[in-house]
C-alpha cells in the first residue's frame, strides 16, 4: 500500500462526523492518528473525495508529513461544481506541496453544462497554474471504459476522447497552443505527479531512516 484515500461521505473510524454541526467529515483521533502514522511510512494522503469546505481537508493537510495529491479534481471557479476545489482549497494543497489531477468528467470541467472538450481541460490547468504554479497540477482523468464496466452513465460523462489512444498528444499539442513550455508540459503531463511520489517515497522507511528516492 502506497497510498490512502479518504472517502468522507462513508461511516469509518477514520471520521466523527457528529463532530461538527453540520455533519461535515472530521478526523477523529483514530483518523488523525491514521494520516501521521501513514505518512510518516511515505503514504500519500489523495484527498480527492473531500472539498476545502469539509474541516477533515484541512485535518488532514495539517496531520500529514508527506505532499498530499487531489488525485482527479477540477477548480469551482471554472465549473461552479459544489464537489470541486475553491481558490483557497487550491492554495492550502500547494502550501503543503501538493498535486492536483484535473479530472475528465463533464460535470467537473462545465458544470453539466455541456460535454466538456479538450479546451475546457486545459482551462482548469492553466487557472491552477496562474493561481499557485504550473508544479501543482497535472493529469488525473479518473476515466473508465463505459462500454466494456457498464455504470449507466450516458457517453457525454466524461469528455470528448479522452478513451482514445491519440488523446494524450492531443493534450500535449493543445497545452503548446497554450504556450506551456516543454517543461511545463513534462510537468503537467507526469513530472509533477513523479515528484509528489518520489519525495514521499523518500520520506522514511518505517524505521526512522531515510531511503533515496533514486531507488524507486
Amino acid at each position: 500500500m502506497r497510498s490512502i484515500q479518504p472517502l468522507g461521505a462513508l461511516p469509518s473510524p477514520a471520521f466523527d462526523t457528529g463532530a461538527d454541526p453540520h455533519g461535515a467529515p472530521r478526523l477523529s483521533p483514530a483518523g488523525r492518528k491514521l494520516v501521521v502514522e501513514a505518512t510518516r511510512l511515505g503514504l500519500v494522503i489523495d484527498t480527492a473525495h473531500l472539498t476545502g469546505e469539509a474541516p477533515a481537508f484541512d485535518e488532514i493537510l495539517d496531520a500529514s508529513s508527506t505532499p498530499p495529491i487531489a488525485s482527479h479534481h477540477s477548480c469551482r471557479s471554472l465549473s461552479g461544481s459544489p464537489h470541486a476545489l475553491s481558490d483557497e482549497a487550491i492554495r492550502a494543497l500547494a502550501e503543503v506541496g501538493g498535486v492536483i489531477g484535473i479530472h475528465s468528467g463533464s460535470a467537473h470541467l462545465t458544470g453539466l453544462e455541456r460535454q466538456a472538450t479538450i479546451v475546457d481541460l486545459v482551462a482548469h490547468i492553466r487557472h491552477i497554474a496562474e493561481l499557485v504554479g504550473v508544479e501543482h497540477v497535472a493529469i488525473g482523468t479518473d476515466c473508465i471504459d463505459i462500454e466494456r464496466i457498464p455504470m449507466d452513465l450516458p457517453p457525454s460523462t466524461f469528455m470528448e476522447g479522452v478513451g482514445e489512444p491519440e488523446f494524450a498528444g492531443r493534450l500535449e499539442d493543445a497545452l503548446a497552443e497554450e504556450g506551456f513550455g516543454e517543461a511545463d508540459r513534462a510537468g503537467i503531463l507526469h513530472e509533477n505527479v513523479r515528484r509528489l511520489w518520489r519525495t514521499a517515497l523518500g520520506s522514511a522507511r518505517g524505521d526512522g531512516s531515510k531511503t533515496d528516492p533514486a531507488q524507486h
